[in-house]
């Protein structure tokens, strides 16, 4: 793992790690929990500039890493939270259209990679007592065509999570999943042009018709994802394991 920005961790404040920093989401969670009191670090692949836009709004440290199975964060001695927010979903396609490699792309970046930082980080959320948050979707408790590799990656996603929280329950870590639904972001307008094409009343069509699905007839903040995460990660939600925490408005009741 490569540091590349400087700010100085607080001392004496619970540590949190965010994987996936500067996205709309990733973003709304390192701030919120800035604002909480941790210690936050965030990571990043490419976003260098957010990154250094969040690192100078923030007091969170800003790590560039490229997550492999030979490249993991070096985690903190004692870590109270480890918030795992990375994932794709590059390509609108049946399962008949859709490649296997493509399928393992997106298996590998949702899933595997979240196992495989999830076990590499237990040692230092084991000593800090801590908690995991994946944060999932709305299409990893349901289904939906089109998008094969998302959903089935993202019902893994539920299995690893309540397999953690019933191992390490014991250990004193543990392991919970946000699943947000439609979230106001530049992500959800990437979606919407690949489904529907670059016209922007066609655009601005879709989303209101998601709109109108929503009984609060508004889409989800990021912000209001990132109060879910905060709450999961605090001492008032110890007695919360395993538990998927869904965010869409009622799009899905």
């Amino acid at each position: 793992m490569q540091q590349i920005f400087s700010s100085p961790l607080a001392s004496k404040a619970p540590i949190a790690l965010v994987l996936g920093g500067t996205g709309d989401i990733g973003s709304a969670i390192v701030r919120r929990l800035v604002r909480e009191g941790w210690s936050v670090i965030f990571t990043f692949q490419n976003s260098v500039d957010p990154a250094k836009r969040l690192e100078a709004e923030t007091s969170a440290t800003a790590i560039r890493v490229r997550l492999s199975d030979d490249v993991l964060p070096e985690f903190p001695e004692r870590l109270g939270a480890l918030v795992n927010c990375i994932a794709i979903n590059p390509i609108d396609s049946e399962v008949s259209q859709t490649s296997v490699d493509v399928f393992r792309e997106i298996v590998e970046t949702n899933l595997v990679q979240a196992f495989r930082v999830a076990k590499h980080a237990l040692p230092a959320l084991i000593a800090g007592q801590g908690t995991i948050v994946n944060i999932s979707s709305i299409w990893g408790i349901r289904a939906i065509e089109g998008i094969v590799g998302y959903v089935a990656s993202k019902h893994g996603l539920r299995g690893l999570t309540t397999t953690l929280a019933r191992e390490c329950g014991p250990l004193g870590v543990t392991c919970n999943e946000v699943c947000p639904g439609a979230v106001e972001s530049r992500l959800l307008r990437e979606c919407t042009i690949r489904d529907v094409g670059s016209n922007p009343t066609d655009v601005e069509q879709s989303i209101r018709g998601i709109i109108e699905r929503t009984p609060i007839r508004r889409l989800v903040s990021a912000d209001e994802v990132a109060a879910s995460v905060a709450f999961l990660c605090s001492k008032d939600a110890r007695g919360i394991n395993g538990a998927s925490i869904v965010i869409d408005g009622g799009l899905t009741i």
